[in-house]
Protein backbone atom coordinates (compact mmCIF):
# COMPACT_ATOMS: atom_id res chain seq x y z
CA UNK A 1 0.00 0.00 0.00
CA UNK A 2 2.70 2.42 0.76
CA UNK A 3 3.97 1.77 -2.83
CA UNK A 4 1.09 3.19 -4.31
CA UNK A 5 1.08 5.79 -2.26
CA UNK A 6 4.53 6.59 -3.21
CA UNK A 7 4.10 6.73 -6.60
CA UNK A 8 0.63 8.78 -6.34
CA UNK A 9 2.58 11.30 -4.58
CA UNK A 10 5.89 11.35 -6.89
CA UNK A 11 3.46 11.56 -10.17
CA UNK A 12 1.61 14.69 -8.64
CA UNK A 13 4.82 15.99 -7.79
CA UNK A 14 5.87 15.37 -11.21
CA UNK A 15 3.09 17.30 -12.81
CA UNK A 16 3.50 20.35 -10.03
CA UNK A 17 7.28 20.46 -11.20
CA UNK A 18 6.53 20.43 -14.97
CA UNK A 19 3.86 23.03 -14.90
CA UNK A 20 6.48 25.27 -12.39
CA UNK A 21 8.96 24.83 -15.06
CA UNK A 22 6.71 25.41 -18.24
CA UNK A 23 6.39 28.71 -17.40
CA UNK A 24 9.51 30.38 -19.01
CA UNK A 25 10.48 34.10 -18.18
CA UNK A 26 10.12 35.81 -20.85
CA UNK A 27 9.95 39.56 -19.81
CA UNK A 28 13.17 41.47 -20.63
CA UNK A 29 14.44 43.62 -17.58
CA UNK A 30 14.69 47.26 -17.24
CA UNK A 31 17.51 48.98 -19.45
CA UNK A 32 20.24 50.46 -17.57
CA UNK A 33 20.73 54.43 -18.09
CA UNK A 34 24.37 55.22 -19.83
CA UNK A 35 25.86 58.27 -17.85
CA UNK A 36 29.12 58.38 -19.22
CA UNK A 37 31.23 57.59 -22.27
CA UNK A 38 34.96 59.63 -21.78
CA UNK A 39 38.24 58.94 -23.93
CA UNK A 40 41.34 58.50 -21.88
CA UNK A 41 43.60 61.20 -23.12
CA UNK A 42 47.15 59.12 -22.13
CA UNK A 43 45.80 55.82 -23.56
CA UNK A 44 42.73 56.46 -25.95
CA UNK A 45 41.05 54.02 -24.31
CA UNK A 46 37.46 54.84 -23.48
CA UNK A 47 35.28 54.75 -20.17
CA UNK A 48 31.79 53.65 -20.04
CA UNK A 49 29.36 54.50 -16.33
CA UNK A 50 26.32 53.80 -16.78
CA UNK A 51 23.18 53.13 -13.85
CA UNK A 52 21.96 49.43 -12.80
CA UNK A 53 18.98 48.13 -14.29
CA UNK A 54 15.98 47.85 -11.84
CA UNK A 55 15.72 44.52 -12.33
CA UNK A 56 15.95 42.30 -10.17
CA UNK A 57 16.53 38.97 -11.66
CA UNK A 58 19.86 40.82 -13.85
CA UNK A 59 23.31 38.97 -14.25
CA UNK A 60 25.33 41.10 -16.32
CA UNK A 61 25.64 43.90 -18.86
CA UNK A 62 25.97 43.44 -22.69
CA UNK A 63 28.21 46.49 -24.23
CA UNK A 64 27.34 47.41 -27.71
CA UNK A 65 29.36 49.57 -30.14
CA UNK A 66 26.00 51.94 -31.87
CA UNK A 67 26.24 52.83 -35.75
CA UNK A 68 23.49 53.91 -37.79
CA UNK A 69 20.51 53.23 -35.19
CA UNK A 70 21.36 49.80 -34.77
CA UNK A 71 23.52 48.26 -31.88
CA UNK A 72 26.73 45.78 -32.34
CA UNK A 73 27.28 43.57 -29.72
CA UNK A 74 30.94 42.82 -30.51
CA UNK A 75 33.40 44.10 -27.59
CA UNK A 76 31.96 42.59 -24.79
CA UNK A 77 29.60 40.89 -21.99
CA UNK A 78 29.51 41.96 -17.98
CA UNK A 79 29.03 38.60 -16.17
CA UNK A 80 28.14 40.70 -13.08
CA UNK A 81 25.27 42.89 -12.21
CA UNK A 82 26.78 44.74 -9.43
CA UNK A 83 29.65 46.09 -11.88
CA UNK A 84 28.72 49.68 -13.38
CA UNK A 85 31.81 50.47 -15.36
CA UNK A 86 33.88 49.02 -17.93
CA UNK A 87 37.21 50.53 -19.96
CA UNK A 88 37.41 49.41 -23.64
CA UNK A 89 40.92 49.14 -24.23
CA UNK A 90 40.33 48.23 -28.04
CA UNK A 91 38.49 51.56 -29.20
CA UNK A 92 39.83 53.74 -31.55
CA UNK A 93 38.49 56.83 -30.13
CA UNK A 94 41.93 58.74 -31.21
CA UNK A 95 40.88 58.26 -34.60
CA UNK A 96 37.12 58.82 -34.80
CA UNK A 97 34.28 59.37 -32.82
CA UNK A 98 32.55 55.90 -31.44
CA UNK A 99 29.17 55.74 -30.11
CA UNK A 100 27.87 53.13 -27.63
CA UNK A 101 24.56 51.70 -25.75
CA UNK A 102 24.32 48.87 -23.10
CA UNK A 103 22.11 46.44 -22.38
CA UNK A 104 20.64 44.11 -19.56
CA UNK A 105 20.94 40.33 -19.52
CA UNK A 106 18.81 38.36 -17.53
CA UNK A 107 18.75 35.28 -15.62
CA UNK A 108 16.83 33.51 -18.39
CA UNK A 109 18.72 34.88 -21.08
CA UNK A 110 16.56 37.97 -21.80
CA UNK A 111 18.08 41.24 -23.13
CA UNK A 112 17.10 44.60 -22.22
CA UNK A 113 16.11 47.46 -24.70
CA UNK A 114 18.88 49.15 -25.35
CA UNK A 115 19.76 52.17 -23.44
CA UNK A 116 20.38 55.53 -24.98
CA UNK A 117 23.38 56.47 -26.97
CA UNK A 118 26.37 58.25 -25.70
CA UNK A 119 29.33 58.87 -27.69
CA UNK A 120 33.02 60.23 -27.35
CA UNK A 121 34.19 63.15 -28.37
CA UNK A 122 36.82 63.23 -31.25
CA UNK A 123 38.74 66.61 -31.71
CA UNK A 124 40.92 67.80 -34.82
CA UNK A 125 43.33 70.48 -34.84
CA UNK A 126 44.21 72.45 -38.01
CA UNK A 127 47.06 75.00 -37.71
CA UNK A 128 47.41 78.12 -39.68
CA UNK A 129 51.31 79.39 -39.09
CA UNK A 130 50.54 82.70 -41.33
CA UNK A 131 47.97 84.10 -39.62
CA UNK A 132 49.23 82.36 -36.12
CA UNK A 133 45.89 80.20 -35.26
CA UNK A 134 44.81 76.99 -34.32
CA UNK A 135 41.40 76.05 -35.25
CA UNK A 136 39.78 73.10 -33.65
CA UNK A 137 36.88 71.26 -34.40
CA UNK A 138 34.75 68.37 -32.60
CA UNK A 139 31.90 66.84 -32.71
CA UNK A 140 29.10 67.14 -30.15
CA UNK A 141 28.35 65.17 -26.99
CA UNK A 142 24.80 64.07 -26.74
CA UNK A 143 22.43 65.92 -24.28
CA UNK A 144 21.17 62.70 -22.73
CA UNK A 145 21.41 61.95 -19.46
CA UNK A 146 22.65 64.78 -18.61
CA UNK A 147 22.44 68.57 -20.16
CA UNK A 148 25.59 69.69 -21.75
CA UNK A 149 25.84 73.34 -20.74
CA UNK A 150 29.52 74.43 -22.59
CA UNK A 151 32.69 72.82 -23.79
CA UNK A 152 36.08 74.25 -22.33
CA UNK A 153 39.83 74.11 -24.18
CA UNK A 154 42.67 73.48 -21.93
CA UNK A 155 45.34 74.71 -23.06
Amino acid sequence: MKTIYQNIIFILFSLWSYNVNAQKDIQPPSAPVLTLVSVQPETGYTDLVWTLSASQDVIGYVLYSYNNGEGYAFFDTIWDASIINYTNTGSASNYYSESYVIAAIDSSDNISPLSNVLNTIFSRSDIDTCRKEIEINWNNYSDFPNHVSGYKIMA
